[in-house]
């Protein structure tokens, strides 16, 4: 980075620390030099226009809205680019490629972690994000980061192969013109689609025709856009951003009228730990939904033929207790309760991902299987199931 770009002044350093410092208190920072790097990159250089403390809270601030009013860009939250940073165990000198722009911000992490004998390519479907991205990594000095605009699900051919690979947009499905642009053993770091509202941020290594799973953390990102995102599989309705595991029209219709009814509300039990995890995997009427304004999250059963909903709601930062709401008659209620029993956790982290190419013949050793187009996606729980 150039000299002047890194005059910063008082306060603005001072916000930057103290966010990296809340990020290795937090863990969200494991190394040092994932540290060092979260520390040589201010950024409000990719925010202008932001307030600075808003910009050195560290959380996801949106940038752009479609115009059926769903978010699709934005600098994500400050944590989640510090979890999938350690994941990618970069190392000087590796050649990476990101998929989805944004500010440039996380590129610019990256390339400090390469280091300049390395090098960063990242591409955005849209051109006015890649040159916005392009002008906060001039301004900022970053000189080993490329800016394309293309499909990142087709990836950049002509700077493979790449010892790194990372999407910065949830995916329903994985690449294979990512494997083919990998190196052997290398490392595609993606946030993955897997249910009802619930993502995972897997670190796959190459591995033959295939992936297998290094690390799998929680995550949380805006859909992969363009012709290869996969199935629409979240609405805006009344002000709510909801994800069931299906949604149809008709579907879609019902919960508009059902989330407009008077809920019964109650005190909500202190759910099992990963709880929702269990049950966005295995149950067919699980639903994640969060507010646009507010904060507010809500998870839980909704059965549309019933016209019944029952989640639990929790708001971030707000004073109220977690509830329980239940929108029309009790069947999706009494299914959440059976839910919220005590039970063996099932944690995110704790579990095993591999994706093999689609329609292999392969035992499956009893694992969950969500059929993709390109790869199969193959969960194993952890074999202790109190890990």
């Amino acid at each position: 980075m150039a000299d002047d770009t890194l005059c910063v002044s008082d306060l603005q350093s001072g916000l930057l620390d103290r966010m990296v410092s809340r990020l290795v208190e937090r863990g969200f920072v494991q190394t040092a030099r994932v540290e060092r790097a979260f520390r040589a990159v201010p950024r409000h250089i990719f925010l202008p226009g932001v307030p600075f403390d808003k910009v050195y809270s560290g959380n996801a601030i949106l940038t752009r809205r479609g115009p059926d009013g769903l978010p699709y860009s934005s600098s994500s939250e400050v944590a989640i680019m510090a979890v999938m940073a350690e994941q990618l165990e970069l190392e000087p000198g590796h050649r990476m490629l990101e998929i989805g722009a944004g500010t440039g911000y996380n590129a610019a992490i990256l390339a400090t972690l390469v280091g300049p004998e390395g090098g960063v390519t990242t591409m955005d479907l849209d051109e006015e994000i890649s040159a916005e991205a392009r002008t906060h990594l001039a301004r900022a000095g970053v000189t080993n980061a490329r800016v394309l605009t293309g499909d990142g699900w087709l990836g950049d051919q002509t700077g493979a192969p790449f010892d790194r690979i990372e999407a910065t947009a949830s995916v329903w499905d994985l690449s294979p013109h990512w494997h083919a642009q990998m190196h052997w053993g290398g490392m595609l770091v993606v946030p993955l689609f897997l249910r009802a509202g619930q993502q995972a941020s897997i670190a796959f290594r190459k591995d033959g025709p295939g992936f297998r799973s290094a690390s799998v953390r929680p995550a949380g990102f805006m859909r992969l856009r363009g012709p290869h995102g996969g199935p629409q599989l979240s609405a805006p309705i009344d002000g709510w951003v909801v994800s069931p595991n299906e949604i149809t029209p008709e579907g879609a219709h019902i919960l508009g009228r059902v989330l407009q009814t008077e809920p019964h509300a109650e005190t909500a039990p202190v759910p099992p730990r990963g709880w929702f995890t269990r049950v966005a995997l295995e149950d067919p009427f699980a639903f994640w939904t969060t507010h646009n304004e507010d904060y507010r999250y809500r998870v839980g059963i909704f059965i549309p033929e019933r016209q019944s909903l029952a989640v639990f709601e929790w708001r971030y930062g707000g004073p109220e207790e977690p509830r329980l709401l239940a929108f029309g008659d009790d069947s999706a209620l009494l299914r959440l309760r059976e839910w919220l029993k005590p039970g063996a956790p099932l944690e995110v982290r704790h579990l095993n991902v591999d994706a093999i190419p689609a329609g292999s013949e392969i035992d499956t050793g009893g694992a969950l299987v969500l059929r993709r187009p390109s790869f199969d996606v193959l969960i194993r729980y952890p074999s202790d199931p109190m890990a």
